[in-house]
């Protein structure tokens, strides 16, 4: 039995839903946009060759629905395994895990060493006031971003007007509404982009798969902006007509949000 053929509507619609359901994978599952770009380049590649768009697309939708089902039997095998942990330390020790008891004991010190080091860094820049440890990387990546609005915004600021003396013109406008979005202190003492994940945090009993996801979007809205903003400032540091002065605000400025993106592992997490 032949397959109804799509109409162009339709075709659009499920390229739509391919490119929506990557946006979640990235986003639930803190990936980088490869995987989308794999797919818009092979996309383009179908429209230039002509091919059966419904077949390629049909194919292209199971295979983004295959990753996430992967990626969530993953994350609830690991959910299951920390519940298993957490009710009886000594779960999963028979003869199996004696076998490879030392493998995983190694693989375990390497898991907390990795995880200390992402702590230590985390712990140079100030919280944002979330005041929970089960949501540190996000407080602290904030704090990050308010140094940043307090410190090293201003001066750059400042360049900004002059460079563009009306509001309108350049990136400033679009580069401070966004920073004071993810820096300003609002109600509540943290910033409007994490008063969700606050609220979760408030709510008991807890639960932790929102608060997993609105983590994510967090830190996933945060690296798209450091992105963004890395960007205008290495445009900024190229324009020949900067003071010493200025030429060093940006330089120091462009620094410390690099270091920030290398600090929390955000280097692939970019907008597409």
């Amino acid at each position: 039995m032949k397959h109804k053929k799509l109409s162009s509507k339709e075709i659009d619609q499920l390229v739509d839903r391919i490119r929506s359901l990557y946006n979640d994978y990235m986003v639930k599952f803190i990936q980088g946009g490869a995987m989308r770009e794999g797919f818009e380049q092979r996309y383009f590649e179908a429209l230039k060759t002509r091919i059966d768009l419904q077949r390629f697309l049909q194919v292209e939708l199971k295979i983004v629905q295959q990753m996430i089902a992967r990626e969530e039997a993953e994350l609830n095998r690991c959910e299951d395994e920390a519940y298993l942990r957490e009710r009886d330390p000594a779960a999963g020790n028979g003869n199996a895990a004696r076998d490879n008891g030392g493998d995983k004991a190694q693989a375990g010190d390497f898991a907390d060493r990795v995880i200390e080091q992402m702590q230590r860094k985390a712990e140079r820049y100030p919280p944002a006031g979330l005041d929970s440890s089960e949501v540190w990387e996000v407080d602290h990546l904030y704090g990050g971003l308010q140094k940043f609005e307090r410190e090293l915004w201003p001066p750059v600021d400042r360049i900004y007007r002059k460079v563009y003396p009306s509001r309108y013109d350049g990136p400033r406008l679009t580069l401070e509404t966004k920073l004071l979005e993810l820096a300003e202190v609002r109600m509540g003492g943290i910033p409007q982009s994490l008063h969700t994940l606050q609220l979760l945090m408030g709510r008991f009993p807890r639960n932790y798969r929102e608060i997993e996801w609105e983590q994510k979007n967090t830190i996933l809205k945060a690296a798209f902006f450091l992105h963004t903003l890395k960007g205008e400032l290495e445009k900024l540091r190229q324009e020949s007509y900067l003071s010493d002065e200025d030429r060093r605000a940006v330089r120091e400025a462009l620094e410390y949000v690099t270091t920030l993106i290398e600090d929390f592992r955000l280097k692939d997490l970019k907008e597409k």
